[in-house]
């Protein structure tokens, strides 16, 4: 993660940042957009993009999705918790059953949720 320093009651901190700068510019250029596109996209000031990408500010988790949306990466990957760009997994890494726990966490039935978990842990004989 990258760090910044600022100076408080005349000592130097440092903060680690949440997202990885380099790998926002990274990306973008790959992907043949200029920061003013790229802003205008993301509905964002061009100057705020540029301080995201030397890493002299953070988004919220709003934009950070929204870089993920707009550039077709993780968002694991932006926060550098992730080797490859696009690490999500596909359909067909998916068992049925995490199916129908990811279906019940997007309806935010909870009950649903741990009935599936408890099936995994102590399977139906």
């Amino acid at each position: 993660m990258f760090s910044s320093a600022y100076a408080k009651d005349g000592l130097v901190a440092t903060r680690k940042r949440i997202l990885r700068g380099d790998r926002l510019r990274q990306i973008r250029d790959v992907r043949g957009l200029t920061q003013e596109e790229l802003a205008d996209r993301l509905e964002i000031g061009q100057s705020q993009l540029a301080r995201y990408e030397a890493g002299k500010a953070d988004p919220s988790l709003e934009v950070v999705a929204r870089f993920a949306r707009v550039l077709d990466v993780s968002t694991d990957w932006l926060l550098g918790l992730a080797s490859e760009p696009q690490s999500h997994l596909t359909s067909n890494e998916i068992t049925a059953r995490e199916h129908v726990a990811l279906d019940a966490l997007r309806r935010r039935d909870l009950h649903e949720y741990i009935r599936v978990g408890m099936e995994e842990i102590e399977p139906e004989h």
